[in-house]
């Protein structure tokens, strides 16, 4: 099965330089050719159908260079969702992006006009124009008239680095109109995300869809210029927000005595136990790889949480994209075989990126060198399952229970954008979600990340996802989608434990309990023989809160504070422990008598209340760790044996007046340990 590097059709979506009436056009400078000594008139009149497609016009007879080329054309849109792209095909094959449009860069009505418009055609180097694409899906087009420039300046060459810079100055210039018009439409339509000038949206045409392995027909919805916040993917419909209600009224919200689990409502994989598990974001350029990036940083992080050491260390790349596949000639315009890439991890392993270092060749083959290399080390994955179409609560807890995911996203029976699945979380009323606009962040558009009541998003999830289009694309590299209306991610891998290497075995996992909550986290493997006979079976979901104990359930974890529980009473005499560990106070009662006779842990401030009456016994060379004693006038403490009472630390044992104290070869002791 072959996982394509392109964005599927997320949001459909409009463009800058259209207005409401048929006579207007953009005001825009950095939309009119920039080379005109010279402009031949090309009459076309022409009206393209409004079915999904594509028309190749060869209306070129007599030019024979173009140092320029804008349109005039009328667009009907008949939907909300439509894309208008105009491209030009030169005599080697490149396509050049003339015109697109998209609905959050449109106004508002029905019938635009563009005239004497252009993007990347406004500055040309003098190609060899063969003919014209137009496509259109859900939207008339009537093409009136090209102008091309036949003459340019001396300096217009493509080897000139004048002319490099100033396709360079004038694409971030039609990128920022760009960002200017999405956000105002982000800020009318109260969407969560903010856009900027991004590593994606800065490339060319051409190298933006190499890269996403897209076609002229795809939509990208806008998000090549997501900078922040929360990117949605379709709308949320009545049926939504039927769906979404009734979830919030059925979700638990309040926290009891008698009732522990408390909803997980966000989880990421970049803050455990505080820690960053995952490695840094990288770029994949040109190349559309995306399937080995995304299963390099997925192993990558499966190997720091298998030994519980987190390691910035890469993994080959350019071995996983260029070894993996089983055919002998590689196609290097596609991402590599998902499961051929995963089972290539699985049998031979990854070096480390040193040693085979990722390189961007547009002329050198992107064949197999492994053989010539020397690793350093080499990492292997036990296995991996596949998960098609899975519900948001079997993403969740395979994500929770099984680390970070190879995750593709995109439309059922369409191939998709592969990305790591890091984490996730839930919309909440009051919120701003837009938390690192860009650096030419206008303080204008600062409206739209904050959710009000009623809203229909409240309650829903939203999805963190590691990229590899490096730092300046979203936040940091990272980007937050939620699904509304349209299928969501429609596959993902997990990958199995335990995780190999030449260096580290399986003695090497560190295992430990940071907050003394008497749960440890040992990674993502088996339980290690080193974790305390007594601990609990399931590992801390947060080992920097003693107030967060292990998962209950996909949504659910164990809320330990002693004052939030129910005590335990002890009404009886000869009461015995029946666990190793206890994170409710104990209150014994006159008449009970609570027995430790093998070692027993209170954890997280826990107390043994001792009424008068009651009585704690600690014999058989048991130790009370932890220990945070509250005796009563008339309460009894004894000690015998060989037993041991550990204080907590920062106890001291104290006994009122009126208490009775009999320690027989017993001891009481400060905290340790």
């Amino acid at each position: 099965m072959m996982k394509k590097c392109f964005f599927f059709t997320l949001l459909s979506v409009c463009l800058l330089g259209f207005v409401n009436q048929a006579d207007a056009q953009s005001k825009a400078e950095c939309f009119k050719m920039q080379s005109a000594r010279v402009v031949k008139e090309i009459r076309v009149e022409k009206t393209f159908p409004a079915e999904r497609g594509t028309t190749e016009l060869e209306i070129f007879d007599g030019v024979d260079v173009a140092y320029g080329l804008s349109v005039t054309m009328d667009i009907n849109r008949l939907a909300d969702n439509f894309l208008v792209r105009v491209l030009l095909i030169d005599k080697e094959g490149h396509k050049h992006l003339v015109a697109e449009s998209y609905r959050e860069i449109a106004p508002e009505g029905k019938d635009l006009r563009l005239t004497d418009y252009c993007e990347e055609t406004a500055l040309l180097g003098g190609v060899d124009p063969v003919s014209l694409q137009v496509i259109a899906d859900n939207a008339e087009v009537t093409l009136h008239s090209l102008s091309i420039a036949t003459e340019g300046s001396r300096e217009q060459t493509p080897r000139s680095e004048e002319f490099r810079k100033q396709t360079a100055s004038l694409r971030r210039q039609q990128v920022e109109e760009k960002v200017s018009q999405i956000n105002i439409y982000n800020k009318a339509h109260k969407k969560l995300w903010v856009a900027g000038p991004t590593s994606v949206s800065l490339m060319g045409y051409e190298d933006k869809t190499k890269m996403m392995n897209a076609t002229a027909e795809t939509n990208l919805g806008g998000f090549e210029y997501y900078a922040g916040g929360i990117f949605e993917i379709g709308d949320a419909t009545e049926a939504r927000k039927m769906q979404l209600t009734s979830r919030q009224a059925s979700s638990p919200t309040a926290l009891t005595s008698a009732n522990t689990a408390i909803p997980i409502t966000s989880f990421d994989w970049r803050n455990r136990h505080g820690k960053n598990w995952m490695t840094g974001v990288r770029d994949q350029g040109q190349t559309p790889y995306c399937v080995a990036f995304a299963i390099a940083g997925c192993v990558e992080a499966m190997r720091n949480l298998y030994y519980n050491i987190p390691d910035t260390t890469h993994l080959s790349v350019q071995q996983l994209a260029c070894c993996s596949f089983v055919s002998e000639t590689p196609d290097s315009q596609v991402c590599v075989p998902y499961y051929d890439a995963l089972n290539y991890c699985k049998n031979t392993g990854l070096m480390l990126e040193t040693d085979y270092p990722f390189v961007i060749s547009e002329t050198e083959p992107q064949i197999c060198h492994s053989d010539e290399k020397t690793p350093s080390e080499n990492v292997k994955i036990t296995s991996s399952h596949f998960i098609y179409n899975g519900s948001e609560a079997t993403i969740k807890i395979t994500l929770m229970q099984h680390g970070p995911l190879v995750a593709s996203i995109g439309l059922i029976g369409e191939e998709g954008h592969s990305m790591v699945l890091t984490g996730f979380g839930t919309v909440e009323e009051g919120l701003n979600y837009i938390d690192f606009p860009y650096s030419g962040w206008n303080p204008l558009y600062d409206f739209h990340g904050i959710i009000e009541s009623g809203d229909a998003r409240i309650g829903s999830t939203y999805w963190t996802f590691k990229n590899s289009w490096g730092t300046q694309f979203g936040e940091n590299g990272y980007c937050h989608i939620i699904f509304n209306d349209s299928p969501h991610i429609f596959s993902l891998d997990y990958i199995d434990c335990p995780i190999t290497t030449q260096y580290l075995t399986s003695d090497d996992v560190l295992c430990n309990d940071a907050d003394g909550d008497g749960y440890y986290f040992w990674g993502l493997g088996s339980r290690p023989s080193v974790v305390p006979s007594w601990a609990a079976n399931y590992e801390d979901m947060d080992d920097t809160d003693p107030n967060v104990g292990g998962l209950l359930t996909y949504n659910t974890f164990e809320y330990i504070n002693p004052d939030h529980l129910d005590s335990v009473y002890v009404n009886y005499t000869n009461y015995t422990t029946v666990g190793p560990y206890s994170h409710n106070h104990i209150v014994i009662n006159s008449g009970g008598s609570f027995l430790v006779n093998r070692d027993y842990n209170f954890c997280n401030g826990a107390k043994v209340i001792v009424k008068s009456g009651g009585e704690l016994i600690i014999r058989n060379g048991a130790i009370l760790r932890n220990g945070n004693i509250e005796i009563r006038p008339g309460g009894k403490l004894s000690i015998l044996e060989g037993g041991t009472l550990r204080m907590m630390q920062g106890k001291s044992f104290e006994a009122p007046v009126g208490a009775i104290v009999e320690i027989g070869n017993g001891s009481i002791e400060p905290f340790s340990v």
